[in-house]
């Protein structure tokens, strides 16, 4: 643990120390000291807000209500959303060719978290 009164490492700065969910990490040129670095991306915000209001959706459906993200980019943010199981997939009866994707009713207080890190993480490096 670094001491309140540490200096932080040469080369390294406030914004390159990197709070994700209670765990102080420390990087350098791009590489992770310790431990892995786990973030959200980008459009992570965006996306959640839009499952919270509307419910699940397919990702065409996603993609067509995000318009100013490229959908590159949506696809890419599911995807992690998924593998980190803050969203979940169900079947979807109308057209099975599609899954149905909305939020991970279990992670509900760790959304608010995530979400909050996130937002503190953009004003941070503005």
């Amino acid at each position: 643990m670094w001491a309140s009164a540490q200096r932080f490492p040469k080369g390294l700065n406030s914004v390159q120390n990197i709070y994700t969910c209670g765990i102080k990490l420390h990087t350098r040129s791009k590489k992770v000291i310790g431990m892995k670095r786990e973030r959200l991306p980008k459009g992570s915000v965006e996306v959640i807000e839009l499952l919270e209001d509307k419910g699940a959706l397919t990702q065409k459906e996603i993609i067509d209500s995000l318009l100013e993200t490229k959908p590159r980019a949506i696809r890419y943010t599911v995807r992690q959303l998924l593998e980190r199981t803050v969203l979940v997939n169900r079947a979807n009866f109308e057209d099975m060719r599609s899954s149905l994707i909305g939020l991970n009713p279990e992670m509900d207080n760790n959304l608010k978290d995530l979400i909050t890190l996130s937002k503190e993480r953009v004003i941070a490096l503005a």
